[in-house]
């Protein structure tokens, strides 16, 4: 059957003038999605309490509004979780996103339609640029497209909203989204499998039922995508996966920069194939890759954005707007959006390539570590250290953590132990400290230890002579 393809190749022109209008005049687009977020949302509590009602320009809003992250905005989240519904936003929540928090508690973050809406339709503009970038290549639609979600559903918070992974919300045939449930004949969505508890037994699952399926589309966050190919590869004993699945074509990227990936890819896969790659999060869509370069636009009709320029690794206490941003500088993003995130710090760090149009790389997360979407805080780090120095009756002079990708991610611990309080073993030492980080980060010990395992592998520790740091 042909028909995803043939229908792609006949209305993609005019889909994709539709979903492209709002990017002809940026600052426009940008001005007017802002006043429409602060019109919506002027009711709430978070609103009255910083006067939307007087807001009529960008200035009023940023003299107002002060840049922010979660632990601001967790009150308001907490008050909607206790029966407030419009604490936040006015907007309904569907879902509560969860993510890593930088205080060791997971971010609840309002997923609302247009969360969902704006995701959905990105997507579909990257694979709508690439068919119209190469018609005869639309032939990836009509095979199945290999999704791989995160858990839709951890639980419910005591509102009754569920809790889950935004991959895994967005593909869910809910409500107004019933439509999706058409498209099932073409996924291939091993979520059934995801409940295994022995992630061995899992991949092993997931490996043999995917062969003889014609997958020629995957679409799936960097580092957990990647991780699942080459179990795949490793339990079907082939080379690599066009041996399996020889009609694979076709890949789009979420969550992260691919450039320390896409090699690996590539030789998982067999060879070189098509990738795009999108600017997603839980707390929106951003931006996406529209051609072969591979560098992403923004969505300006998505969220209001602000950037804050970081020199030497410092940033200023600047709000810069989307005309403002000069080349090959880099920029910390701060993103406004209808379910709630108001001059909402993302403690991304983008770096513009082109100014016409703006043109941009992830370059990386401004105070974590972060290797496959675990984003491990410093806080997390300390606290994981100083339980295992209880618990091995040891002290150390000084530390540092290091991530690498060689051979897979994974944390590299460099200490420097005082001279009488040297663990009396070193693997119990490095395995608390794992085992701790498992227990304060739960993405962490996802792809350490659960579903995702492979994704991240064991952490090495390495033990300098005395006096070493002072020397670097």
């Amino acid at each position: 059957m042909k028909f995803l393809s043939l229908l792609a190749r006949i209305t993609g022109k005019f889909i994709l003038k539709y979903f492209e209008n709002g990017n002809l005049n940026p600052s426009e687009t940008q001005l007017k999605l802002l006043s429409n977020i602060i019109k919506h949302n002027r009711t709430t509590k978070f609103g009255k309490n910083h006067n939307f009602d007087e807001i009529r320009s960008i200035r009023d809003f940023q003299k107002r509004v002060q840049v922010s992250d979660y632990e601001y905005i967790r009150p308001y989240v907490q008050e909607t979780i206790n029966g407030h519904r419009s604490a936040l936003t006015n907007s309904k929540i569907l879902f509560w996103g969860q993510t890593s928090g930088t205080s060791g508690t997971p971010k609840l973050i309002p997923i609302t339609k247009h969360v969902i809406d704006t995701f959905n339709s990105m997507s579909f503009r990257i694979l709508l640029n690439y068919i119209k970038d190469f018609p005869e290549k639309a032939g990836f639609l009509d095979g199945k497209w290999f999704l791989l979600p995160g858990f839709p559903l951890l639980r419910y918070e005591k509102d009754g909203t569920p809790v889950g992974f935004i991959t895994g919300i967005i593909i869910q045939p809910f409500g107004i989204y019933y439509w999706k449930k058409f498209l099932s004949p073409f996924y291939y969505y091993p979520l059934k499998y995801l409940s295994i508890q022995d992630s061995e037994t899992r991949f092993k699952k997931i490996a043999t039922d995917i062969r003889g399926k014609n997958v020629t589309y995957a679409m799936g966050v960097t580092s957990v995508l990647i991780n699942l190919l080459e179990k795949i590869v490793k339990y079907n004993q082939v080379d690599n996966l066009l041996e399996i699945l020889p009609n694979f074509r076709f890949t789009l990227f979420s969550g992260g920069s691919t450039r320390n990936y896409i090699d690996k890819f590539y030789k998982i896969v067999g060879k070189k194939i098509d990738v795009r790659e999108g600017y997603f999060a839980t707390e929106g869509s951003f931006a996406i890759q529209k051609h072969e370069k591979p560098v992403m636009e923004f969505v300006y009709d998505s969220c209001f954005y602000e950037f804050i320029p970081v020199s030497n690794g410092k940033s200023s206490s600047e709000r810069l707007l989307i005309n403002q941003l000069e080349k090959n500088k880099q920029y910390m993003l701060v993103i406004s959006c209808y379910n709630g995130l108001y001059a909402y710090n993302m403690k991304d760090i983008v770096e513009i390539v082109s100014t016409d149009p703006i043109e941009i790389v992830f370059a990386h997360r401004e105070g974590v570590i972060d290797l496959a979407d675990e984003k491990l805080t410093p806080n997390e780090i300390f606290t994981a250290i100083s339980e295992a120095c209880k618990n091995n009756t040891c002290g150390y002079t000084d530390f540092s953590v290091i991530g690498t990708y060689n051979p897979k991610p994974h944390y590299i611990f460099l200490f420097e132990f005082k001279e009488k309080e040297v663990p009396k073993d070193y693997r119990a030492f490095l395995n608390d400290i794992d085992k701790n980080l498992q227990e304060l980060n739960e993405v962490y010990y996802f792809n350490i230890a659960g579903p995702n395992k492979g994704a991240l592998i064991e952490p090495e520790l390495w033990v300098l002579k005395l006096g070493a740091f002072s020397k670097a």
